[in-house]
């Protein structure tokens, strides 16, 4: 016999829909309950099973399901009330013994608000009733700033924490999610799909990612300079002598790196080095790539070889793993990707680590190694 944990079970499952339908006017109620209805095998526990589903109904409680009982027949309990069908007549019985009846109506709040604010707004909270819900506090806001992008749009003007509307510097950062799957329906003229952050595809001004340059020369300096930080923008225009650039996934291996004539070091620090596909100077030096042996060093230089067909791996092959194995450990358990711009030496090495999940990281191989291999 279904109990009224099973019931709540049921009612919550349902929940989004009657928001829905409260707001859409569908038919909902009465709602009949799916339910089990075989019988406990003892007549005390069948007792004790009905007395608990009836104590829980609108006969006791003034709100909830109504159980309509029949008088059965059983082989094992003999003549037995037993539940026939237990519904719940109106929303207002659900919403009350589930403990919803606030949250519902202000869910019916926030659609008419949104509604108001632009009718396209109210399908999609239809939709998505969780959402609504879970940003229930946060709609003034949100609505504040869908308002600026509606009617004041500045594009390129403004960081994200310096637009003008009244809301709490962080906010857009901590809500872009949701920003961003309203205004895509509301500003679509505005959005730049390219983008690879939210300020990026809405027109806003980016923090840039600033690149370290650290010159190879004996004397440890190129045009002055022993190590230069520059943005993005000013490294894709940058001017030097160099004949070869030597790309660094690891901070200890981009500073230790050692000496080499008419060369930079520059550090990529991790997935930040897939923004250098946007240098097109690299393309017109010998270009270096050194990374952990391990399926995401791979998988970056995969990628970075798209863009510069030359580059060369460093390091990442057969005889330095083998010098240096025993300092090997456990890789990420990433599963093995398609890598069309590999070598065959390097795709049968990182079929191997991956296969093994094997990591060999940059700091283990030696500089006394470095300068014997780059000599």
């Amino acid at each position: 016999m279904i109990t009224p944990a099973d019931i709540r079970k049921k009612a919550e499952r349902k929940y989004y829909e009657v928001l829905r339908a409260l707001v859409s006017g569908e038919a909902v109620f009465p709602w009949i309950v799916p339910a089990n209805k075989t019988l406990p095998k003892n007549l005390a526990a069948h007792r004790e099973a009905l007395n608990s589903l009836l104590q829980a109904s609108k006969a006791h409680q003034n709100h909830g399901y109504t159980v309509e009982l029949e008088t059965r027949q059983t082989r094992q309990l003999g003549t037995q009330s037993v539940p026939r069908e237990i519904r719940f007549d109106t929303a207002e019985d659900y919403l009350a013994w589930l403990g919803k009846t606030k949250e519902a109506t202000h869910y019916q709040i926030r659609v008419a608000e949104l509604t108001t604010f632009d009718d396209r707004l109210r399908e999609w909270a239809l939709q998505y009733p969780k959402k609504v819900m879970d940003q229930e506090a946060d709609w003034p806001q949100v609505l504040s700033v869908l308002t600026w992008f509606v009617e004041a749009y500045q594009p390129d003007q403004y960081y994200v924490r310096e637009l003008p509307v009244a809301v709490h510097t962080k906010f857009v950062e901590q809500h872009q999610g949701l920003l961003e799957e309203l205004l895509v329906l509301l500003v679509p003229q505005h959005h730049r799909p390219e983008g690879n952050t939210f300020p990026s595809r809405w027109g806003l001004r980016d923090k840039e990612y600033y690149f370290r340059l650290r010159a190879l020369a004996k004397d440890g300096t190129i045009q002055g300079f022993s190590e230069l930080a520059l943005p993005l923008s000013a490294l894709r225009e940058l001017s030097l002598p160099v004949e070869k650039v030597y790309i660094l996934e690891n901070e200890i291996t981009y500073l230790t790196f050692p000496a080499q004539p008419e060369a930079i070091a520059i550090f990529g620090s991790g997935k930040a080095v897939s923004r250098l596909r946007e240098v097109g100077w690299l393309a017109g030096v010998d270009l270096y790539y050194w990374s952990d042996l391990d399926a995401e060093g791979f998988e970056m230089l995969n990628d970075l070889r798209q863009v510069f067909p030359l580059l060369h791996s460093l390091f990442m092959d057969e005889a330095t793993w083998t010098e240096h194995q025993a300092w090997g450990g456990q890789g990420s358990g990433a599963r093995e990707k398609l890598l069309g711009h590999l070598t065959p030496i390097e795709l049968a090495l990182y079929q191997m680590l991956v296969r093994d999940n094997l990591r060999l990281e940059q700091e283990r191989i030696p500089v006394t190694y470095q300068k014997a291999t780059l000599s």
